[in-house]
């Protein structure tokens, strides 16, 4: 069967399904497959590819084999617990210095935790059963760290989780227990062994260790446990408990009379059970014929005797055979019991086995389709490959492009600073030209009021002419009563005549001056219509810009 399994080629693969499955919540079906696991961690080689499976395949997920085994061995069920720890034990023993201590530190760090809190004692008063419960569960975790401790890679991290008060504490329950019957060498027995063992390897680092030893030395109640130690058949146990008394007898407090002494006992009641189960039953003691005179000649009183003898041996030789008979047909009894049990385990073991195949079939029905899965998800990756090139292609274009751009951008920066004053400089030119405009505008309302003034004056002397004129027919036809006002009249009307001419030249002087402020009117407006339309092309120009700069921080 070892052989087969060494040689099946997807053992790996079931047996991380057969870690899967304990996920579920089923108690007796967990316990099973820590049981089968346990089993597969006695054959060499499938030692090695556990190994792999459960503390090299570490990852952020629960269901990991690692976190699955950690969860078994803190959880209620003791069975369940105990062979989870007897795992990971089995499993770090094939870990040693190097590469293999590396590809393990993972899984290491996430169990050195748990096996630290499965040594902590409780803090109230508790039950003796609750008490030799902890324990057991202590000695199976104390194990594991002591496996960890012969590892150097491991040490430094075994005594930042496991205290020196954490292994005091156990040793101080187990004082709270009644003391058990010498030779009794039991787990809970083995726990406080185990951490004074620890406290051994640990006094060599830490002066903290070596003050607890000796304080835990100097209390007489470590005497039965070093007693029990040293008779048990536990070769690890006898050689802490000698390495104790040895640690022990260097110090001239030790009480060694004392430890004597609870040897002597524990000797003395061992002897004491042995011969009380050694010891036969009860016999029928017959009396001896006895000879009360060798030259006694009542011959038929011995003879007798001697028949009586003879008769009372018969019958107890006769008893002592019903004895047998009745012991043959109890063990014959006990044999068909034994039968019969083994022919239901043998039952109860092929319904498991078909159960298991059925489950073996599942799992091969599942691994099928995980397959095709996998494949799928492999053809999904290497699209996702591709598209992870392609990915790659257009970062590096958009890093060309944004380095173009960066440069398109550092040039339109300076561009935009040389608009700003280009825009700053038309600005104060449109200000100033404004100021002009409204300037001009001014006087051409005065020139405008005055040419109003002129035309006014204008008319009025050219009613006054006509005025004039009239009076000049008036006084034609008056010139005889005239003639001696003649000289006046025609002076004054010279004198007119050089004022019409005059305002006329005037007249005149102010159209042209008028034509020349509207044309200046009209230079202005085109100038204002330009300063527009260049404001206009910088703020379309600003926004453009704008919009890059937008862009590129999204790109960004």
């Amino acid at each position: 069967v070892q052989e087969a399994i060494v040689k099946y080629q997807n053992f790996g693969n079931y047996t991380r399904k057969l870690f899967e499955l304990l996920q579920n919540k089923d108690e007796n079906m967990s316990c099973k497959i820590l049981e089968l696991c346990l089993a597969f961690c006695n054959v060499y080689k499938v030692r090695s590819s556990l190994v792999e499976i459960v503390l090299h395949e570490i990852g952020s997920r629960k269901d990991t084999p690692i976190s699955l085994l950690l969860n078994w061995a803190c959880h209620p069920n003791q069975f369940a617990s105990l062979t989870a720890l007897d795992i990971l034990k089995e499993l770090f023993e094939e870990v040693v210095d190097g590469e293999a201590a590396k590809l393990c530190l993972p899984a290491v760090k996430l169990t050195l935790p748990q096996l630290a809190s499965l040594c902590e004692t409780p803090h109230k008063a508790v039950s003796e059963e609750v008490a030799r419960i902890s324990l057991t569960r202590c000695y199976k975790s104390l194990l594991v760290v002591s496996v960890l401790w012969s590892v150097k890679s491991f040490s430094d991290l075994v005594s930042q989780h496991l205290t020196c008060d954490m292994l005091g504490k156990i040793i101080q329950l187990h004082f709270s227990i009644p003391v058990m019957g010498y030779g009794e060498h039991s787990s809970w027995n083995s726990a406080s062994i185990m951490a004074f063992e620890l406290l051994l390897k640990f006094r060599r680092h830490s002066q903290q260790a070596k003050a607890m030893l000796w304080k835990l030395l100097q209390d007489q109640r470590v005497f039965p446990i070093i007693a029990s130690s040293l008779s048990s058949t536990n070769k690890r146990s006898v050689l802490a408990a000698l390495q104790l008394v040895a640690e022990a007898c260097k110090s001239v407090e030790f009480d060694i009379l004392g430890l004597a002494e609870v040897l002597a006992n524990g000797h003395a009641s061992i002897a004491d059970k042995k011969s009380e189960r050694c010891q036969p039953k009860s016999r029928r003691h017959f009396p001896c014929a006895q000879m009360s005179d060798v030259n006694s000649t009542n011959v038929e009183t011995l003879i007798e005797k001697f028949k009586s003898g003879f008769e009372n041996g018969y019958q107890s030789k006769e008893d002592h055979i019903q004895d047998l008979v009745d012991a043959k047909s109890l063990a014959l009894v006990q044999a068909d019991r034994l039968i019969y049990q083994y022919r239901t385990r043998k039952n109860q073991c092929e319904n498991e086995c078909l159960r298991l195949r059925s489950l073996i079939k599942e799992s091969e029905k599942r691994s099928e389709a995980l397959e095709e899965k996998v494949e799928s998800l492999q053809q999904k990756c290497r699209e996702l490959f591709t598209t992870i090139e392609d990915y790659q292609n257009l970062t590096s274009t958009f890093q060309q492009q944004k380095s173009q751009l960066e440069a398109m951008l550092k040039s339109l920066q300076k561009e935009k600073d040389n608009i700003t004053c280009c825009f700053n400089e038309l600005e104060e030119e449109h200000q100033t030209l404004k100021s002009q405009h409204e300037s001009v505008l001014v006087h051409l309302r005065q020139a405008e009021y005055e040419l109003a003034q002129t035309k006014t004056c204008l008319q009025s002397s050219e009613n006054e002419v006509k005025r004039l004129q009239l009076l000049h027919e008036e006084c034609k036809a008056s010139c005889a009563s005239l003639q001696n006002e003649k000289g006046a009249i025609k002076e004054e009307v010279t004198s007119l005549k050089k004022q019409k001419l005059l305002l006329l030249n005037e007249h005149e002087g102010l159209k042209e001056a008028h034509s020349e402020l509207q044309v200046e009117v009209t230079h202005l407006k085109d100038a204002m219509r330009m300063l527009k339309n260049e404001n206009a092309r910088l703020s379309g120009l600003f926004s453009a810009v704008k919009n890059l700069i937008s862009n590129d921080t999204r790109v960004n």
